[in-house]
């Protein structure tokens, strides 16, 4: 909060599943602090009550059209939304657990969790002449 009150021509976003933190502070949040709620933790009861904006990890693009929330796939909608979203499951799982296997089936299925539209060059790798 601090950083970003000094910062104002900046934007801050983040993720937490420290509700009752954020809760006890949500007036005196600086306006380019911009925090989403994420789902799966023991104070997830605060959500509703408080109207707090909020992201569910999902297992699937259909899963996320079954619950009528869209999927960010670049972090706008946490950057720049108001409306709650979906962000499919990511990051390393426990191998053979339900959300590791829910991820090979993503992978095989050529979707990942943070896709980019276009393939941005690698600016680290030396180019080679014959």
């Amino acid at each position: 909060m601090i950083v970003a009150d000094d910062n104002p021509q900046l934007l801050f976003y983040t993720y937490t599943k420290s509700l009752n933190y954020w809760i006890a502070r949500k007036d005196f949040m600086p306006s380019n602090l911009r925090i989403t709620a994420s789902m799966g933790g023991r104070l997830d009861h605060l959500i509703q009550e408080h109207n707090l904006k909020h992201v569910r990890v999902v297992t699937s693009p259909e899963e996320a059209k079954a619950l009528n929330l869209q999927l960010d796939h670049d972090d706008t909608h946490a950057m720049y939304g108001d409306n709650n979203f979906a962000l499919l499951i990511h990051g390393t799982q426990k191998a053979g657990s339900d959300m590791g296997k829910a991820k090979a089936a993503l992978r095989k299925r050529g979707i990942m969790g943070y896709q980019r539209t276009t393939k941005k060059p690698n600016r680290y790798k030396k180019l080679v002449t014959a």
